[in-house]
């Protein structure tokens, strides 16, 4: 973010007592994501990882449309705010809606910098061989699109580790939910069983580094929303 630095922790009162006073519908929301992301850390240390995932996108999708207002209203250049607004909410030609997930993309696109966007996220693969190396194709060339080495990120090594930029987390996240869940017919990119060899392995690869993703961009933006005299 670039009003404020990211990687400082306020303290537990501080967050304990603004939750306290913040209006009752909006203690409601965040219980509500808490909640789920609570849900989701016992169902990864229970290794029920599909579980942990259904958990973690239901947070995401609490706060998709919520956070990018959010920022936007505690953001004191108000022409400014209102030119990022029309620019979150424009539909492009590349996307297929513009609904509250393709906005809070581009919020994400807007607000980190480029050194955060760059920043990877290793995702380590785990199971036999023949598991490892089907997963680790179906998370680079399905769900991530890079269909020849130039296009791996980081220290990716086949078939055990994934290194995944943070720009492309939320593509990540949300891709993973609609071609495996969904399944709609006629979607050649849909996830078969034989896709991800078994559901758990699979999602177990995904669930923990992208509910570190989803807890720093909850705490980057609830740290904006904090009274500008608590954490200066």
């Amino acid at each position: 973010f670039r009003s404020f630095d990211p990687g400082e922790i306020y303290p537990h009162e501080l967050t304990k007592s603004h939750l306290k006073n913040s209006p009752a519908e909006n203690r409601k929301f965040f219980n509500d994501i808490l909640n789920e992301i609570a849900n989701c850390i016992v169902a990864i240390q229970d290794e029920r990882h599909l579980e942990a995932y259904v958990h973690l996108y239901r947070a995401y999708e609490r706060i998709s449309y919520v956070f990018p207002l959010i920022y936007a209203s505690k953001n004191r250049d108000y022409l400014g705010t209102f030119k990022a607004l029309q620019n979150w909410l424009a539909k492009t030609d590349s996307e297929q809606s513009s609904g509250e997930l393709a906005f809070f993309r581009k919020f994400l696109l807007s607000i980190y910098e480029s050194t955060e966007l760059g920043a990877t996220t290793d995702f380590y693969i785990l199971g036999p061989v023949e598991a490892r190396e089907r997963i680790f194709i179906t998370i680079t060339e399905k769900l991530l699109k890079w269909d020849d080495l130039n296009k791996y990120a980081g220290e990716t090594t086949k078939p055990d580790k994934i290194c995944v930029p943070f720009s492309r987390l939320h593509e990540l996240l949300i891709s993973a939910r609609n071609r495996y869940f969904h399944l709609a017919s006629g979607r050649p990119d849909n996830l078969k069983q034989e896709d991800v060899v078994d559901a758990n392995l699979f999602f177990c690869a995904l669930s923990g580094p992208l509910l570190s993703y989803v807890a720093k961009v909850f705490h980057d933006v609830f740290v904006h929303e904090l009274p500008r005299n608590s954490v200066a």
